[in-house]
């Protein structure tokens, strides 16, 4: 049967399924129907483009629409769950309809695999997504897991149990939304970071369909706080934060052994700390924190950025551009 492709693809059961069964260990939150809805409300065009054939989606992918200068855009999709002869399908078609849209080019941030293999793409230097994340396993006893971090990370979280420091799972009001920001910005401060616009975290709590904000407490302060989505058996730290005082209570440690709890109680089989990495200096600190917790586990690898012009002589402007920016 030939395909038929569809670039607005509107069935979220049938999208969010087809993406629980070809998403790579990061359980394809990136590529869900609600993250899709996220990038929406925060005023970001979305594409779903597909290729049906009859019932069935055979092949899609999720694309945000980013502005380039000039009011030309082009087209972003995160971690794609596509695999085999249906990719280069799905790229040709996707193509002629992005030329046909005035996109300049195709980005993509290529999942966790050898090679990003679709015709046409090429690597780019840069990232979007981290190149490297932490997932651990999470069905087996917390005994056990307790046991396998390292003997400094076990320490810690018994000493801001010590300390006092209870975590709890909260709904997100106007009060718990003042305090997960206040966190979030200080941390990016603290690391020099540039965090979203406050408005990108209220779309992520408002439209994606399972999200927790747990706050880690001592005295009646929050000191630390995290916003974690569940897709796919996977739960996913996605945003947080920690007080720029009272840093030796050592709330971190707490916020996260519990967020591994509720990953166990909610049934998932995965943890996802988010972005390490092994070779950047700037993330070394967060790297040794996150790792103590599941030192024996291997990073989770990802092919980095891929790019495909659509037209290419404003693609090559594009990169010229880029190549004296940096």
């Amino acid at each position: 049967m030939t395909a038929r492709f569809v670039l607005d693809y509107p069935d979220q059961s049938v999208w969010d399924a087809f993406v629980t069964q070809h998403a790579g260990p990061d359980g394809g939150l990136l590529q869900s129907f609600g993250w899709g809805e996220v990038q929406r409300a925060y005023r970001r065009p979305v594409r779903r483009a597909a290729l049906v054939e009859g019932q069935r989606l055979a092949a899609g992918w999720l694309l945000v629409e980013h502005a380039l200068p000039l009011h030309r855009r082009y087209w972003y999709c995160p971690r794609p769950c596509v695999r085999g002869d249906a990719l280069e399908e799905l790229v040709v078609a996707t193509k002629a309809a992005a030329r046909r849209a005035g996109v300049v080019f195709m980005r993509v941030d290529a999942p966790a695999s050898t090679a990003w293999a679709a015709p046409g793409f090429r690597p780019v230097p840069g990232a979007v997504q981290p190149r490297e994340e932490l997932l651990i396993d999470v069905r087996k006893s917390l005994d056990a897991m307790l046991s396998a971090m390292k003997q400094k990370t076990r320490y810690n979280i018994r000493l801001s149990h010590r300390h006092g420091i209870r975590v709890r799972e909260v709904a997100v009001d106007s009060t718990t939304f003042e305090d997960f920001w206040r966190l979030l910005s200080a941390t990016a401060t603290r690391q020099g970071i540039r965090p979203h616009p406050r408005g990108y975290y209220q779309e992520i709590v408002r439209m994606l369909p399972a999200v927790h904000l747990l706050v880690a407490q001592g005295g009646g302060v929050t000191l630390a706080c995290a916003l974690l989505a569940e897709f796919n058996g996977v739960l996913t730290f996605l945003h947080g934060g920690s007080a720029d005082t009272q840093q030796e209570l050592m709330a971190p440690y707490a916020l996260h052994a519990e967020s591994i709890a509720l990953a166990q109680r909610r049934n998932c089989r995965a943890y996802n700390f988010g972005g390490v990495s092994q070779t950047n200096p700037a993330w070394a600190g967060i790297t040794r924190f996150k790792q103590g917790f599941a030192p024996d586990t291997a990073f989770t690898r990802y092919g980095g950025l891929h790019e495909l012009p659509v037209r290419s002589w404003e693609y090559a402007a594009y990169r010229m551009a880029a190549l004296v920016r940096r």
